[in-house]
């Protein structure tokens, strides 16, 4: 991407993790042009100093777009650590830039504190990947051109992306038990889904039933078995459609007792809870919790998470235009199967 730089400033993005990878992104579409050296990606572009608010946010915008087309691709939650800038502006410009791309680099976020970090958010459930080759640029391009699309699924998925990241953090973290950052991590993948299962609906009426008939209805009617034959003890099989509804149920039963103020360090000391907990760890396939090892439920709920990952990012992959259905979806499924002479 060519651009007449004079009298304009440079934007640089710094983004991590890079490809996580031998091989390196490379794509030309988008006003952003990257930079992959696999631990990180820069992104970079020029701007006229005199731009306004909207077109700095709508540049941040159309870079998360790129980001989340990445993210479908290789299941990667990347996020964009900083923005460095300012370079020939005035006072007046740099406290414009300040305003919208936020506080360039500071000393705490040095190179092996990012370094660390963009390890960390690839996941366990990314390896072992294939460390030889990433994704077209073609593919990136279509997702990125259906996220621009859709803005609404883009949101959805950007809660998404946010709430595995976290989950990578945590569980590679010193401190595991961290409950506020736990409940984040529930919460956003909760909300994400949410306000995909539930589009288009009616009526907020019921809103638990939905989200796991409507969710599980997804899954098993786009959701195909041959990206979970694999061997890495992280993937499972496919789901039967009632056990993905109840795991659906489970983590939306989770939320709701955080929402309500229930999530602190006597979470796990609860029955009710811990009977739910050991239903989900049977279904993904973790370890079974010991009753005088409380706190293992922590970690092993983060297991479980790191377990569903793909099942997720998967309902996206495949049923992709059909999100904007929502609850619809419902009766799109009942339809066919009114009108299938195998139903009769």
């Amino acid at each position: 991407m060519k651009v007449n730089s004079q009298q304009k400033t440079r934007v640089l993005a710094v983004v991590a993790p890079g490809s996580s990878n031998n091989a390196r992104y490379d794509f030309d579409f988008g006003s952003w042009e990257p930079s992959d050296n696999s631990i990180t990606m820069l992104f970079s572009r020029y701007f006229d100093p005199e731009v306004d608010d909207l077109t700095l946010l709508k540049s941040v915008e159309e870079l998360q777009k790129i980001i989340l087309a990445l993210f479908l691709t290789d299941s990667i939650p990347r996020k964009i650590h900083f923005f460095e800038y300012g370079e020939g502006l005035s006072k007046e410009h740099r406290g414009k830039f300040l305003r919208v791309l936020g506080q360039r680099r500071t000393y705490l976020e040095t190179e092996q504190t990012i370094s660390f970090k963009s390890v960390v958010r690839v996941g366990l459930s990314n390896m072992p990947r294939s460390i030889d080759s990433v994704a077209d640029k073609s593919v990136i391009k279509s997702w990125f051109e259906f996220l621009s699309q859709n803005p609404h699924i883009s949101s959805s998925l950007q809660l998404i992306q946010e709430s595995f990241g976290l989950a990578h953090e945590l569980h590679a973290g010193l401190r595991i038990t961290n409950f506020a950052e736990l409940s984040t991590v529930l919460l956003l993948l909760v909300s994400g889904l949410e306000s995909v299962f539930i589009h288009s609906a009616d009526s907020n009426a019921d809103i638990s039933f939905k989200f796991r008939t409507v969710g599980a209805a997804f899954y098993s009617k786009f959701v195909g078995k041959i990206p979970f034959e694999d061997s890495d003890p992280f993937q499972k099989g496919k789901f039967k459609y009632k056990d993905f509804k109840d795991i659906l149920r489970i983590l939306y039963s989770l939320r709701s007792s955080i929402a309500h103020g229930g999530f602190g360090f006597d979470f796990f000391n609860k029955a009710k809870i811990r009977d739910s907990l050991d239903d989900l760890f049977t279904k993904v396939g973790v370890g079974e919790v010991r009753k005088d090892m409380k706190s293992i439920y922590f970690g092993h709920l983060l297991i479980a998470l790191a377990v569903l990952e793909n099942h997720i990012l998967e309902i996206f992959r495949t049923a992709k235009a059909n999100l904007n259905k929502g609850v619809k979806i419902l009766d799109e499924i009942l339809d066919d199967e009114t009108h299938d002479p195998k139903a009769a």
